[in-house]
């Protein structure tokens, strides 16, 4: 679930979210600013984790591609 999709969801419910130990209240303009900032940065988190990820996977590939290449070489 995406964050705006639980916020729109808990919202259409009429509930609003407290945390108390984080100080965030979405009944208050700042509250909710605050979580969508929040949100925001998640998925911008996630989206770098991608990211790297594939670069990892990509940097294995050619890694292993090069290994082959000298294995093939050698024989």
């Amino acid at each position: 679930m995406v964050w705006w999709h639980f916020l729109s969801e808990i919202q259409a419910l009429k509930i609003d979210l407290y945390l108390r130990q984080q100080g965030l209240d979405t009944t208050t303009p700042a509250g909710k600013a605050m979580f969508q900032i929040m949100g925001v940065f998640a998925e911008f988190e996630r989206a770098m984790i991608q990211e790297r990820v594939r670069a990892g996977l990509a940097r294995a590939g050619d890694a292993a591609k090069a290994e082959a290449a000298v294995q093939a070489a050698l024989v």
